[in-house]
C-alpha cells in the first residue's frame, strides 16, 4: 500500500504507537459498543500495517479511515478485495472535508493496485458520491435464529441423524476440518471470503468478547461434517438478535 509520504498533506498513515491514540477518537466518535482492542491490535485484518490512515491537526488525530484487504470467491476466482471502514471525524472537525479526502486516498491506492471490488458497511446516501450501490439493509437482515436446546436435541436423534452430535468447537482439534468446510461448501457462494489461518484463530479465539457461540457437528464416528456461529447476545456495532446463526457450513 502507499505509505504516508504518498498521501495529501495531513494524511497520515498510522503505526502501531499511533493506535492507543486512534482507539480514543474511535470511541469518542462510534462509542464503546465495539471491542476497539480486539479489532486494532488483534484482528489478523485490521491490524496489518498500513491500514489505518488518518488526518492529524496540531499534532492530534481527527479523522480515521481504514481499509481491509482480503480475497474473496467469485465462481471459480478468487480476488482481491478491499473493505473501507473505521470511517468517522471528531464532532468539532467535521464538514472540513477530511472523511473525503480519506476516502479518496483509499480509493486512490485500490485503483492503483487492482483491488477487483470495493465494499462498506455504512449510512445511506453519503458514499454514493464515490459510485459504491447499496445493497443491503445488513442492520434488518433477517437472520436465521436457533436455540441450543433445539440444537442438542436434533443431535440426539431427535431429527437430525442418530449419533450426530452438536459441540462447541475445539480450535486446536478442529482448526483444520473447519477450513475444510468452509471452504469446499462455501465455494460456490458468491462473495464469500477466503479466510487465513489467522482469521480463523481471531475468530474463534475471540468468540466470548463477541458474545458468539462456535458449534461443531460431528457424526457417530467423530468426523467433524459441520459447523455454525450462533450469536449469544445482541451486542456490539453490528447487532443480530440472539441465536442468529452467521456463519455455517455442512459437509
Amino acid at each position: 500500500m502507499a505509505d504516508a509520504s504518498d498521501q495529501p498533506s495531513g494524511i497520515v498513515t498510522l503505526e502501531t504507537a499511533d493506535l492507543a491514540a486512534a482507539e480514543r477518537v474511535h470511541r469518542a466518535i462510534h462509542g464503546d459498543a465495539e471491542d476497539w482492542d480486539g479489532l486494532l491490535r488483534h484482528n489478523p485484518v485490521w491490524s496489518a500495517a498500513g491500514v489505518h490512515r488518518a488526518v492529524r491537526r496540531d499534532g492530534e488525530l481527527v479523522s480515521l479511515a481504514s481499509l481491509a484487504t482480503t480475497e474473496q470467491r467469485f465462481g471459480g476466482t478468487t480476488c482481491k478485495v478491499g473493505e473501507i471502514g473505521l470511517v468517522g471525524t471528531l464532532p468539532e472537525h467535521r464538514r472540513q472535508g477530511h472523511s473525503r479526502a480519506l476516502m479518496e486516498s483509499w480509493l486512490t491506492t485500490m485503483r492503483a493496485e487492482g483491488y477487483a471490488l470495493a465494499y462498506l458497511f455504512g449510512i445511506r446516501d453519503f458514499y454514493e458520491r464515490w459510485a459504491f450501490h447499496y445493497a443491503a439493509p445488513d442492520h434488518i437482515y433477517p437472520y436465521l435464529t436457533v436455540e441450543r436446546r433445539m440444537l442438542d436435541e436434533a443431535g440426539g436423534g431427535g431429527g437430525g441423524g442418530e449419533g450426530v452430535r452438536v459441540r462447541a468447537l475445539d480450535i486446536e482439534a478442529d482448526l483444520a476440518g473447519v477450513m475444510a468446510l468452509a471452504n469446499e461448501d462455501h465455494a460456490g457462494l458468491p462473495c464469500s471470503p477466503v479466510r487465513s489461518e489467522a482469521t480463523w484463530r481471531y475468530l474463534t479465539g475471540f468468540a466470548d468478547r463477541h458474545g458468539v457461540d462456535w458449534l461443531g457437528v460431528e457424526d457417530v464416528d467423530g468426523a467433524l461434517i459441520g459447523y455454525a456461529r450462533v450469536k449469544r447476545w445482541a451486542k456490539g456495532s453490528s447487532a443480530h438478535p440472539p441465536g442468529a446463526v452467521t456463519d455455517v457450513a455442512v459437509a
